[in-house]
């Protein structure tokens, strides 16, 4: 600035992003969180995809500590297999980053060996994440609030 050099400290950040592979949890206790809703997933959470040959990545994260409860409970494996049904007989794993609230789904054969051998139209599963960000899902009310 003005000519001087300035150091610039790193950022500091309190949340951990390490990633933890989790098993299918046990869907939250609705009486727990109250009145359900019925709502597109993208209303209370933001989701993005991409592939790594022939797996497709799919993140889904919560913007609330609340919301993220919620999430990890609520969106299993077996779960998001029902909401995309064409993932249904592939193998997918789920990780947690709970430091950022976000679950990341790696579906496994999603596109075969790569993106040259897919014959889907989203041949980079790019798509993946706007789709299932359209799939409707139980949400408390509360969140919503």
């Amino acid at each position: 600035m003005n000519g001087e050099c300035v150091e610039v400290k790193p950022a500091v950040h309190d949340r951990s992003v390490s990633a933890e592979q989790t098993t299918d949890r046990k869907d939250p206790e609705p009486r727990a969180w109250g009145p359900l809703v019925e709502v597109e997933l993208g209303e209370v959470f933001g989701t993005r995809s991409g592939d790594k040959g022939g797996v497709a990545n799919l993140g889904v994260w919560a913007k609330t500590d609340l919301a993220f409860e919620y999430l990890r409970g609520y969106l299993t494996e077996a779960r998001l297999q029902a909401l995309l049904p064409d993932t249904q007989g592939l193998n997918v794993t789920r990780y947690e980053f709970t430091g950022v609230r976000a679950l990341n789904f790696c579906i496994h054969g999603y596109l075969k060996n790569g993106a040259d051998s897919s014959g889907r139209l989203d041949s980079l599963a790019k798509a993946v994440g706007q789709y299932s960000a359209g799939k409707c899902i139980q949400v408390p009310k509360s969140l919503l609030d």
